[in-house]
């Protein structure tokens, strides 16, 4: 399969690639989240005038990483029988060689060497600083380890200050990940989205000669496949070691939000150990504490979110079920366990992240005017009827806010569907804001209005994309 999407870092790539000298770069993220192919990418269309020299580091001794190193430099540099007592010796070599010629060098899940020994980051500090003004050579250490990957950033690592580049892989939005559902209309791509997410891993074996279900049902409910051992895996691995942190995520999972929520449902001892597991999730990266853009330090009004869908998925559907899974054909616990609600919560959940989405991107190419300056949701209070809530999709401007309301049923938005939202905003005491609405099926109105009114079309627009 060819390489989808990524232009917006390939271009940071680009132009990092692009100084003279020594640079370093950081590039991280969660496990499957293609950075690999994207360094691989990079290097393949930015490196034709420098020797390139990949190394993925395996679970093995240091002594064999560093063979095998060797003799990912040796295929770099037409060179043979090279033999290295160390990992700075290897390096080294290499900053010698780029005093010459320009040579870019990866280091690909460099956790997996710096644990062996962790004095592997002094030992870069050290060729760093004593080739680092005279050589040539580009370094990219990456590592699916955020934490330990962010460690390397902070002030009391001894690489501090020594990379000019750190870039972290988030999941793709809806917009990139779709350039992986080339087969399937615009409403199942949202489906698939609300599925897969956004990571390459797992959008790369969508069968656009079968239905979104049938995908469903073929790559993640289906035992004898590899995509659901692929999601265990990487979540065993992630949060294994994090008491009670499944409990928190089947409840997010499940629809929890706000902290008193999630206690509720997880039945945890206290609020003192729920702080603790939801902190080490997002450090993890795993979950993102969201709140509201006009209280954003309210604890109360604020909550937590899985961060990529497919986990989401995961929780939702087949953790909680996991013995009917293994003994129900995939059909029958599709039809079971997963169909009704996934078509009529979790998918129109997933179209309010889209809309956001959407949003931001037709800000970021300057079709939003005014400009926005925050993206998120609103909190409200109706003292009319004495009640409180949040609008989903909510811009602010300079001049004030941009309400986007997103609907994913299978009837047109209508006159009494239009009256109603604008209603509930002046309720609420926004009556002078922007209006829009995003409509999976399209609009009947008996009469015009003055709003923006968005369609699937819409959202996959090709001038929402990146280029450079």
């Amino acid at each position: 399969m060819g390489f989808y999407a990524r232009e917006k870092e390939l271009s940071i790539l680009k132009d990092f690639f692009g100084y003279d000298g020594f640079r370093g770069a950081i590039v991280y993220g969660r496990r499957r989240i293609g950075k690999s192919a994207l360094i691989k990418e990079s290097f393949k269309r930015f490196g034709s005038e420098a020797s390139v020299v990949y190394y993925q580091c395996v679970r093995e001794n240091l002594p064999g990483n560093v063979a095998r190193l060797a003799q990912s430099i040796e295929a770099a540099l037409g060179l043979s029988h090279l033999h290295f007592d160390d990992f700075e010796q290897a390096v080294g070599f290499l900053f010698e060689q780029s005093r010459t010629k320009p040579i870019w060098l990866a280091i690909d899940e460099y956790p997996f060497l710096s644990m062996q020994d962790g004095s592997l980051d002094s030992q870069l500090q050290r060729l760093i600083d004593t080739y680092g003004d005279d050589s040539n050579l580009k370094l990219i250490l990456s590592g699916s380890s955020v934490a330990m990957m962010e460690r390397i950033l902070g002030e009391d690592n001894p690489l501090y200050r020594r990379f000019r580049l750190a870039l972290r892989l988030e999941e793709m939005d809806y917009y990139d990940a779709a350039k992986f559902m080339k087969g399937f209309n615009d409403e199942d791509k949202i489906r698939l989205y609300a599925a897969f997410g956004g990571s390459p891993y797992f959008l790369q074996d969508l069968n656009p000669n079968q239905s979104v279900s049938m995908n469903i049902k073929r790559l993640l409910t289906d035992n004898f496949l590899s995509l659901q051992t692929e999601v265990e895996t990487n979540l065993s691995n992630e949060v294994g070691k994090i008491e009670n942190a499944n409990a928190v995520f089947q409840a997010i999972a499940g629809g929890a939000f706000h902290f008193n929520d999630i206690l509720g449902k997880t039945h945890l001892a206290n609020s003192t150990v729920l702080s603790q597991v939801l902190d080490k999730l997002q450090v993890l990266g795993l979950i993102v504490k969201t709140a509201p853009i006009n209280d954003p330090h309210n604890k109360k009004k604020s909550g937590y979110r899985i961060k990529d869908k497919i986990s989401r998925f995961y929780y939702r559907y087949l953790f909680p079920n996991q013995s009917a899974n293994q003994w129900l054909e995939p059909d029958v616990f599709y039809s079971q366990f997963i169909e009704k609600d996934f078509e009529f919560k979790l998918v129109p959940h997933s179209f309010e992240e889209v809309g956001r989405q959407f949003l931001a991107r037709r800000n970021n190419h300057g079709l939003v005017s005014p400009l926005l300056l925050d993206l998120g949701t609103l909190w409200y209070d109706d003292p009319i009827h004495k009640r409180n809530g949040e609008f989903d999709v909510v811009g602010r401007s300079e001049k004030g806010f941009y309400f986007l309301e997103c609907k994913f049923t299978s009837a047109p938005v209508t006159d009494q569907i239009i009256l109603q939202e604008a209603q509930q905003v002046a309720n609420a005491g926004y009556g002078g804001a922007r209006l829009a609405f995003l409509s999976r099926s399209g609009y009947s109105f008996q009469q015009s209005y003055p709003y923006d009114l968005f369609t699937l079309k819409d959202i996959f627009d090709p001038q929402l994309g990146y280029s450079y």
